[in-house]
């Protein structure tokens, strides 16, 4: 279904601002822009429920790494309602004492409007 140009834009601010604050590793800011309700699946095939499980789980991740740096690429986007859709390519880099590493994965991801933001509600990464 089309996407207005309102929607997409609001969509990518979320992705953009997202992956900002995951390379700043600020865990309660991208959290912020999770459902509470939300589930998904990361590189590691770990099942997240939830806000809370969310959190520790992006702060586990993150905490191991000095440099963090996270982008989205390639981006659709679809909605219906207040349902959006997203596809897109997240590639990141992770340094830290043992080196960097460096890595690309499919992302693809279903956001909630609220009325007021739109929300991840669902989102699973897998590598190339």
């Amino acid at each position: 279904m089309m996407v207005s140009q309102q929607t997409r834009l609001q969509v990518l601010d979320v992705i953009d601002r997202f992956a900002l604050h995951c390379s700043r590793k600020e865990v309660e800011e991208a959290s912020s822009l999770v459902h509470p309700e939300f589930f998904g699946f990361f590189r590691e095939g770990e099942r997240v429920d939830g806000r809370e499980h969310f959190s520790s789980h992006l702060r586990g991740i993150l905490d191991r790494y000095d440099d963090v740096r996270i982008s989205f690429e390639d981006i659709v986007i679809g909605a219906e309602g207040t349902i959006v859709w997203v596809t897109a390519t997240c590639r990141s880099r992770y340094g830290g004492d043992e080196g960097t590493s460096e890595q690309t994965a499919r992302f693809s991801a279903v956001m909630r409007g609220t009325g007021h933001a739109w929300l991840f509600a669902m989102f699973h990464l897998s590598p190339f």
